[in-house]
């Protein structure tokens, strides 16, 4: 019996705003490319597969601007079947860098986190972030006085895929993970790796691409029907 739900953060309790796929497409129509918003989802799910965004590798401005301007930007145009050219890369970079963005909770995450917290369920977030999650990002979206636990891997010198970020979450909250359901966006960075650790998974799938993946929903309002189920 479920008595644990613990949530990945990033793509899947939140979401930069403006959105990145609304972002890239503003970027392509100014140079003249017109493609489909799907098209563009599936291929940012194709790079985040491809270019894991590490805290730990990524630790200042320059790294950054060398992860998406060398990496992950030319896996993202190779996906989306356009000119993958160093300029083409770094001028995408520039165009996202200079827009203001912020985290925004998806729609009825923190309402699900406290209707699972009324019916005594314990819940916490398991992220692949920087300190600034739980210093100062959590308590601005209300996340703080709703969690048991919030595990950020900065903060623990670990992150996804390896398992061992996860037997870190498991041991450090007493979980017992046939007890508990896990729901992140990544198939590769938490479906699969929550698996091995023996986790119920659930695969959140808004824009309904892992159409071979069972074990999975489309909006927090279906988090308490898959848990009844």
């Amino acid at each position: 019996m479920i008595d644990t739900v613990v949530f990945d953060f990033v793509n899947t309790l939140a979401y930069l705003d403006p959105k990145r796929e609304d972002v890239i497409y503003n970027f392509l129509i100014d140079k003249g490319l017109e493609i489909d918003k799907d098209k563009i989802v599936d291929a940012l799910k194709v790079a985040d597969d491809k270019c894991h965004y590490s805290c730990f590798e990524i630790v200042d401005k320059e790294s950054k601007k060398n992860f998406f301007q060398t990496r992950y930007n030319k896996a993202l145009l190779i996906a989306l079947e356009v000119d993958f050219t160093s300029s083409n890369c770094i001028s995408l970079y520039d165009h996202f860098d200079k827009l203001h963005k912020e985290w925004i909770l998806h729609p009825a995450a923190l309402e699900t986190i406290k209707q699972l917290k009324k019916l005594g369920y314990t819940v916490g977030v398991a992220s692949n972030f920087d300190r600034t999650l739980k210093e100062k990002l959590a308590a601005k979206l209300d996340l703080v006085g709703n969690l048991d636990f919030l595990e950020v891997s900065q903060c623990i010198g670990l992150e996804k895929p390896d398992v061992k970020f996860y037997e870190y979450v498991i041991k450090n909250n007493k979980l017992n993970p046939q007890n508990t359901l896990y729901i992140g966006d990544s198939y590769v960075l938490d479906y699969l790796p929550g698996q091995q650790v023996g986790f119920n998974c659930c695969l959140y799938d808004k824009n309904n691409i892992h159409q071979s993946v069972s074990n999975r929903i489309s909006h927090f309002n279906q988090v308490l029907s898959y848990i009844n189920k």
